[in-house]
């Protein structure tokens, strides 16, 4: 696993995968600046955001970005993918991190 203290700063992006409402997967990507506190890497989009908490049990999917998926990212250094569903109703909201993420609409 990559140090963590060696992408404080880097340009950081997490990409994001849900199943649509047709069973289609969908994605969006987050940019930011990685920013690191302890054990715990951040998504860092500016000051009028929150940061983003990355799950620690999802850091084994942290990865490099390679040339040919350079300018997709915006040139980001290093990416993450992440998985996201809807919260099953009735379930108790509080047990889930908040992304302070929105959701681009079409």
């Amino acid at each position: 696993m990559t140090d963590l203290s060696s992408l404080e700063g880097k340009n950081f992006a997490v990409v994001l995968y849900t199943k649509g409402k047709t069973g289609e997967d969908e994605g969006s990507v987050f940019f930011g600046k990685a920013r690191v506190d302890g054990e715990t890497l951040n998504l860092d989009r500016g000051k009028d955001t929150q940061p983003f908490k990355i799950p620690k049990d999802t850091l084994g999917r942290l990865q490099r970005v390679n040339e040919d998926i350079k300018e997709i990212l915006c040139d980001a250094e290093y990416w993450i993918w992440l998985t996201v569903a809807d919260i099953p109703e009735g379930d108790d909201i509080a047990k889930y991190q908040p992304t302070h993420l929105k959701w681009p609409t079409q």
